[in-house]
């Protein structure tokens, strides 16, 4: 009975962070499940070193800027920069679209072994429903507009 006890105790600490998942960004804003929900999320990971990565923030920061209502883009430093480092690198390359500051909570994304990769995640369970290797994002983009 006491292991039940413990169970459930453990379960509930673990589960009652879920209700309201939160997603600090490096712009100092935090974005929560209203901000995504209903939504497709697409999650791309780059480097500052990553030559292609460079290639695909232009065209990532026109689609957000026409599609910002529908879709929700985020990105996550591959190297694992955060706070100061990670503003600067994101101002350096230009970035407009949201940038992660920490973990990729509450998404369930591999991290890729390679750069760039970018994750489009379904609107309805947030899953992954298409990975897009290097320069596929470019023309993956091209015919979502």
């Amino acid at each position: 009975m006491r292991y039940r006890v413990i169970a459930l105790a453990f379960l509930l600490s673990v589960f009652s962070g879920c209700d309201h998942p939160s997603i600090p960004l490096v712009s100092g804003k935090t974005l929560t499940a209203s901000d995504w929900r209903d939504r497709p999320v697409i999650v791309t990971y780059w480097a500052g070193w990553c030559e292609q990565c460079h290639k695909e923030i232009p065209a990532l920061n026109a689609y957000t800027k026409k599609h910002h209502a529908d879709v929700l883009i985020l990105g996550v430093n591959f190297d694992g920069l955060r706070d100061n480092a990670l503003k600067s690198l994101v101002a350096k390359m230009g970035i407009h679209f949201p940038v992660i500051n920490g973990p990729l909570l509450p998404f369930h994304v591999p991290r890729p072994d390679v750069l760039p990769v970018t994750y489009v995640l379904n609107k309805t369970d947030h899953h992954v429903a298409k990975t897009l290797m290097g320069p596929q994002l470019l023309d993956w983009l091209a015919k979502q507009t």
